[in-house]
């Protein structure tokens, strides 16, 4: 299939490549803008970009893309199959979910409707679960509300971070984003809604998060501990 893939972070990256090792069309990549980094305010790549232009993949960066005419047309004038987000960092508008022929397809870090929102996997260790997963979704206008297309689960281990789910995860998205590709491209998958009543939400991570409070039970420090590194 035709591709368009949105992401930023080195989570993101796992699916980029699945995709393209399948064999898929990646038309272009879409990454957020690059950013300043370190006290020396070095301007670094995203990972994702620096994944496509070692794979020989065209890459526009942007700032918001809702405001981006130049790069929603391009997007437009490609006339992808899929667009395919992992990690983004921002909502698509209406206009490009309407863009690709059969459908927009996000990659989530959780089994929604638990934990839609910017920090699934690090809600997951400070909440204790003894699960989590990937769920692809056809994206949707709200949240992380679009019907669930695939999903595939994997157990915490005891003493489980933040850093190593991500990892376990990133490994997972690959298998769950071509499963999904494959499914959709011979029509054998019936999206199902997410339950709103179970639904919930994750923002994002600020430096105050990581502060702790001495007074609390012990589990709750120690899956805090695990949850920030």
């Amino acid at each position: 299939m035709k591709i368009v893939f949105m992401g930023t972070p080195d989570f993101a990256v796992e699916s980029l490549i699945a995709i393209h090792e399948a064999g898929h069309e990646i038309l272009m990549v879409v990454s957020q803008e690059d950013k300043a980094k370190g006290r020396k305010g070095i301007i670094e790549k995203t990972p994702v970009k620096k994944a496509a232009e070692s794979l020989g993949i065209p890459v526009l960066s942007t700032k918001r893309l809702r405001e981006d005419r130049d790069c929603i047309e391009r997007i437009r004038s490609l006339a992808p199959d899929c667009i395919v987000v992992t990690a983004f960092g921002q909502i698509l508008p209406k206009e490009v979910l309407d863009i690709p022929r059969i459908a927009p397809i996000n990659v989530h870090a959780s089994l929604l409707p638990r934990y839609r929102g910017a920090s699934p996997i690090q809600q997951a260790v400070l909440m204790g679960d003894k699960e989590s997963g990937i769920t692809t979704m056809r994206m949707a206008e709200g949240l992380d509300t679009g019907d669930i297309l695939v999903q595939d689960k994997l157990n915490l281990e005891p003493g489980e971070t933040a850093e190593s789910l991500f990892l376990k995860l990133g490994t997972l998205s690959r298998s769950s984003i071509i499963k999904t590709l494959e499914e959709l491209e011979k029509g054998g998958i019936s999206p199902i809604p997410q339950k709103e009543e179970e639904a919930s939400y994750t923002g994002i991570i600020k430096k105050k998060d990581g502060f702790i409070n001495w007074n609390l039970e012990a589990i709750v420090i120690e899956r805090k501990v695990r949850g920030y590194i």
